[in-house]
C-alpha cells in the first residue's frame, strides 16, 4: 500500500513537471518574445535619450533635428538589436531629437514595411481631417497645427 501511494504521488509530480515543460515549449514556439510596436518605439526613444546624454556634442542647435539609427544604438549597447525586439518582421528604427532652443524633444520612428509604420500625432490627425483655411478644423502653420473651433 505504501509503495502504490508513493508511485501515485511521484506520477502526479512527474506529470505536472511534464505539463509545465510542454506549455513552455508551446509558448516559445507560438508566442516567442513578441513585443508591441509601441514598446519598440519607446525603447528606441529611451535609447536615443541615453545616447545623446553620453554624446551632448551631437545634440541639435535651435530649430534643428538630428537622428540616430537603431542599429547604431544597438551597436553601442543602448538597446537590443531590432531583430531581437521584433521577431516576425524586419524593421528599421530611428531616434530623433529636435531643439526649439530651450528644450530637446525626443521621439522615435519605426518602419516595419507593410506591417507597421510609426505615425506622429499630427500625421494621425491629418489622416482623418483635411487642413482648413477657414472655419472649424485643423490649420497648418509654420511650427504648429492648431485646431480651431467656432465654439
Amino acid at each position: 500500500m505504501e509503495r502504490s501511494k508513493l508511485y501515485k504521488i511521484l506520477g502526479i509530480i512527474m506529470g505536472a513537471i511534464l505539463l509545465i515543460v510542454l506549455l513552455i515549449v508551446i509558448f516559445t514556439l507560438i508566442g516567442g518574445r513578441g513585443v508591441s510596436y509601441s514598446y519598440v518605439e519607446r525603447t528606441i526613444k529611451e535609447a536615443t535619450e541615453k545616447y545623446y546624454s553620453d554624446h551632448p556634442d551631437l545634440l541639435p542647435s535651435s530649430g534643428q533635428t538630428v537622428t540616430v539609427g537603431a542599429d547604431t544604438l544597438a551597436a553601442e549597447g543602448y538597446m537590443d538589436p531590432m531583430d531581437k525586439l521584433v521577431k516576425k518582421t524586419a524593421c528599421t528604427g530611428i531616434g530623433k531629437v529636435y531643439s526649439d532652443g530651450l528644450t530637446y524633444y525626443y521621439s522615435s520612428t519605426l518602419d516595419c514595411g507593410e506591417t507597421y509604420i510609426s505615425k506622429s500625432g499630427i500625421d494621425y490627425l491629418k489622416s482623418f481631417n483635411t487642413l482648413k483655411v477657414d472655419g472649424s478644423g485643423l490649420y497648418e502653420e509654420t511650427v504648429a497645427y492648431p485646431i480651431i473651433s467656432e465654439e
